[in-house]
């Protein structure tokens, strides 16, 4: 499983290509190398797709910390209300 990577390659006859992958699969199949994705970026240039790339992963780390946020507060309610409910004469 790959978390978040960045490849060079090109073409015969071709410039260098980037391909970036923010979250994926990779696996090679009879020696073809077969990628699975929720999205990517392709670019020539390395400076552009380099930028565009950790403007996501900065975004994707922020949903991911509202989210966690979330869960503690759902699982501090949930705690709260089970310790109430077995509190002598809370029915």
């Amino acid at each position: 499983m790959l978390l978040f990577g960045l490849a060079r390659f090109r073409q015969v006859d071709s410039d260098w290509q980037y391909l970036a992958l923010p979250g994926g699969l990779l696996y090679f199949v009879d020696n073809h190398l077969k990628i699975c994705t929720r999205h990517y970026l392709i670019d020539s240039d390395y400076e552009r797709i380099s930028e565009t790339l950790q403007r996501q992963l900065v975004a994707e780390e922020r949903e991911l910390t509202k989210m966690k946020e979330s869960l503690r507060r759902m699982e501090e309610s949930v705690l709260r209300r089970l310790w109430e409910l077995g509190r002598p004469g809370s029915e």
